[in-house]
């Protein structure tokens, strides 16, 4: 395999398939001719989640063109995060903590998400965070991570730019709608509602770890091993969500503005949820977790848990 004439290499935090779209438009190929065709790799890659399922086959094949070590661009995958947020990301179907892209059912299309601030880079490409459902906001800019075109309410799928009326799409227009063309670092952001400051504070300060791959004790409430606290968080959406337990999310908004619902729970997989139903039930969470264990078990009491 010979090395590309042009050969970014991935940027700090960028996604796999982010990269893979910046490598193929920076050579002025489309995406499917790309790999099929110059670099001979027949296997389909775009009609799957290829940050979970990236084969050794294709990181070889990136690595012997691109001349970045394999290391780095399975570090790209959403394997970086074994042993961390999870023991080991599936291939398959859904999985703990990553936000699933595609159709789910026919019903819920569900994007990349991203922060319209963060891709007014110069050379704006999209973050191997951003695919984990604990992201919900920036932990830089402080708001709202989006996964829809403000202008035209499709979802984002930055492999898709450069098919039909566009065809030339360079890699620094990474930040276009590939329905549209409208330019989301142009969304005008959001940001959380008034909440205690410190339940905003630690998950930020959560998000920063995650984002650095760094865990420390810094945090209020017990955090040992990551593994250990994503794994007790996870129990903790699910008893929140939990249809029964209407007294305790009635309670939880007596204390917090968040309005949780009383009378049904969200029946998707937390992945699936939109961002602002995943940011409500974190928060909830955080708050109980804030003076662990007292705040918790007094909030069940009165719950009749």
């Amino acid at each position: 395999m010979k090395l590309l004439p042009i050969h970014p290499q991935p940027r700090a935090g960028e996604i796999l398939s982010s990269w893979m779209v910046r490598l193929a438009l920076e050579n002025r190929f489309h995406l499917h001719t790309f790999y099929s065709k110059l670099l001979g790799y027949k296997h389909p890659i775009w009609t799957r989640d290829i940050d979970r399922s990236a084969s050794p086959e294709l990181i070889h094949i990136l690595s012997e063109c691109s001349s970045c070590p394999k290391r780095k661009i399975e570090a790209a995958t959403l394997r970086h995060y074994d042993g961390f947020i999870y023991e080991d990301v599936r291939t398959h179907g859904v999985a703990r903590w990553i936000v699933p892209l595609g159709v789910y059912h026919r019903l819920h299309r569900k994007g990349m998400q991203c922060c319209p601030l963060c891709l007014k880079d110069e050379t704006p490409y999209y973050r191997l965070k951003w695919r984990t459902s604990f992201f919900t906001l920036c932990e830089k800019h402080k708001c709202f991570l989006i996964d829809e075109c403000p202008n035209c309410k499709a979802i984002v799928e930055y492999h898709r730019l450069g098919i039909g009326k566009y065809m030339n799409v360079h890699s620094s227009e990474l930040n276009l709608c590939s329905h549209c063309y409208f330019n989301l670092a142009e969304t005008t952001p959001v940001y959380p509602p008034r909440l205690p400051e410190h339940i905003i504070q630690e998950y930020r300060g959560t998000l920063k770890q995650v984002a650095n791959n760094r865990w420390g004790r810094t945090l209020p409430f017990p955090a040992a091993h990551p593994l250990a606290f994503f794994h007790g968080l996870r129990g903790l959406l699910m008893l929140v969500n939990k249809r029964p337990c209407i007294e305790l999310r009635k309670n939880i908004n007596n204390f917090v503005p968040l309005n949780l619902p009383l009378e049904k729970e969200w029946s998707l997989e937390f992945g699936y949820l939109k961002i602002r139903e995943r940011f409500n039930l974190l928060m909830a969470c955080f708050w109980l977790m804030h003076d662990w264990p007292e705040r918790f078990v007094n909030v069940l009491k009165i719950s009749h848990l």
